[in-house]
């Protein structure tokens, strides 16, 4: 299997590699480097910082605005008048 090199590594179980070499691994060898490293290995189907798209993505468009009219609001009292709001000019 192949797998992508995360960073620089050597030891005496594999390497010298560079970080992003691509290097081919059977997974017991590969499981031991990574116990040496941890994640220093991940396979090269995967890519690293990216996810697989399972499901399309949830459309949070508002299509409709939520209706502002307070029809049965027992707190309703109307429209503000000139006459109600005091700090308006010539009122």
């Amino acid at each position: 299997m192949n797998y992508i090199v995360q960073w620089d590594y050597r030891s005496g179980m594999g390497g010298p590699w560079a970080k992003g070499d691509q290097v081919g691994l059977d997974e017991a060898q590969a499981a031991a480097i990574n116990r040496d490293s941890p994640g220093v290995l991940v396979p090269a189907e995967v890519i690293p910082g990216t996810a697989a798209v399972t499901e399309a993505p949830r459309d949070r468009m508002v299509k409709q605005s939520r209706r502002r009219d307070r029809e049965g609001d027992p707190g309703d009292q109307g429209m503000i008048t000139r006459s109600d709001f005091k700090a308006t000019k010539g009122g």
